[in-house]
């Protein structure tokens, strides 16, 4: 057998090996998330968008999803989001990234290798 033929075959038990590895590992979480999950009592209702009071979760997602529409829609004419905007105010990412440049050291700033 030629040195390809085999580490072919070397490659394609290594993978399956794998395979039956992260599988099993699927297994034992699913096993494990069965065995802990809490079960809800007779009569209680899921609280996924069950909530009576104002506020709750169907009002917030829905509140969100306004939010991203209007905001996609106010986006639309702009090149980069980390360019300026029309009320001239860096964009959120491009002050989180000038806001961790001065949280460094100065030791960071100044390496000089």
């Amino acid at each position: 057998m030629s040195n390809l033929a085999i580490s072919l075959i070397i490659t394609v038990v290594g993978m399956g090996l794998v395979f039956i590895a992260i599988l099993l590992l699927w297994a034992l979480m699913e096993i494990i998330v069965k065995m802990t999950a809490q079960k809800p009592a007779e009569g209680e209702q899921e609280s996924v968008g069950a909530s009576p009071a104002p506020g709750g979760l169907k009002q917030r997602v829905a509140a969100a999803a306004v939010a991203v529409a209007l905001s996609m829609r106010r986006d639309v004419g702009r090149a980069s989001p980390l360019t300026m905007g029309e009320s001239n105010t860096p964009s959120v990412w491009l002050a989180a990234g000038r806001m961790a440049a001065l949280e460094r050291p100065a030791s960071a700033k100044s390496k000089k290798g």
